[in-house]
This record gives C-alpha cells, structure tokens and sequence, in this order.
C-alpha cells in the first residue's frame, strides 16, 4: 500500500471522505437492543454554535426476518424537487469481544456488484447525494486525514534534490520540522 503509482492523478477527483456525509453509529443503539421490538426514536444531526439542525432520521426497533435484530430507518435523503421518502431495515449482529461483553455491528443493507454486501461494520455512512446508509466499502470512501497525510511528498522530494546529493526527503522533512 502507498506505493509507486499508488496516487491520484492529475485530473482524477478525490475520494469522498466519510466526514462530509451523516454516520450511524452502532454503539449508539446499543441500550435499544435489549428493549421490546416497536420501540421508536429519533437522531438528528446538527452543525455549528447554533446547533443547526443538518438532518434527522426516525428508527423503529423490530425483529429480523432472519430471526435476530434489526432497526427500521425512516428519512427523507434530497431536498425539493429530489426529495424522496426512505424505509427500509438494517440488520444488526452481536459479537463477543476476547475481554468480555458484547458489541453490536451493522449490516451493509446496499448491494453491491450485484450482491448483497452484508460486510459487518460499527458504522454506516449516508455520503451527500447517497440516498442509503452503506458501509465505506460500498461507497468506496475514505478519511480526510488519509487524503492530507502525504501532499507535501513531491515539495520535500523536490527540496532534496535542490539541496544536493546525499539528502533525502526525510531529512529535508526533518530539518523543516527543527526550524
């Protein structure tokens, strides 16, 4: 990973990255699984000082087809004219960590390349223009770190060259980093 020609290109777009859609979190409905199925509630996302309300989502607790449990996700994705109304269920699974206790994952609800991904996850993204919550591999998304942690190689690799042989970009880097 990281290697030669690993990169994006010029003219290539970036990745979506997980921090500009909405995010589920498991652990959040954790204190619901044990409750009776029918029990209802809402999460709202919010931004800024203000507390802007960004968007909200309605779940339902009920029972899984398959026999486990499972959340019923109730939202509007869009706005105006592309609005639509989304109803759908998620499955959940139990795990039991090595130092005891339970956790409690998601299943990707999206099919992809013509399956049902299913691939067990802690979170599910809803990036912008998506209209369900997938896991990042169905979205094929990333961390905005991971996109920042290497853009200034091609300067320190150029800064070596310029300063003679013998220098490599991690020295240059280490030398910047003293001053």
């Amino acid at each position: 990973m990281g290697g030669y020609g690993s990169g994006r290109r010029w003219g290539q777009s970036k990745k979506t990255a997980v921090e500009d859609g909405l995010i589920l979190t498991a652990r959040a409905f954790k204190p619901f699984m044990e409750m009776e199925t029918g029990h209802v509630g809402t999460m709202t996302w919010t931004r800024g000082e203000e507390k802007e309300k960004v968007a909200s989502i309605s779940y339902r607790r009920v029972e899984d087809p398959a026999g486990g449990r499972a959340f019923r996700f109730i939202y509007t994705a869009g706005k105006g004219e592309n609005a639509r109304e989304m109803d759908y269920i998620v499955r959940m699974v139990q795990a039991a960590p090595h130092f005891g206790g339970v956790r409690w994952y998601f299943l990707c609800p999206l099919v992809h390349e013509g399956r049902p991904c299913l691939h067990r996850g802690e979170k599910l993204y809803l990036p912008p223009g998506g209209l369900y919550f997938g896991c990042r591999r169905c979205y094929d998304l990333t961390y905005t770190s991971s996109q920042e942690s290497h853009q200034f190689d091609g300067l320190f690799k150029a800064l070596a060259a310029n300063m003679g042989r013998g220098f490599t970009p991690a020295q240059v880097k280490a030398a910047l980093k003293r001053e």
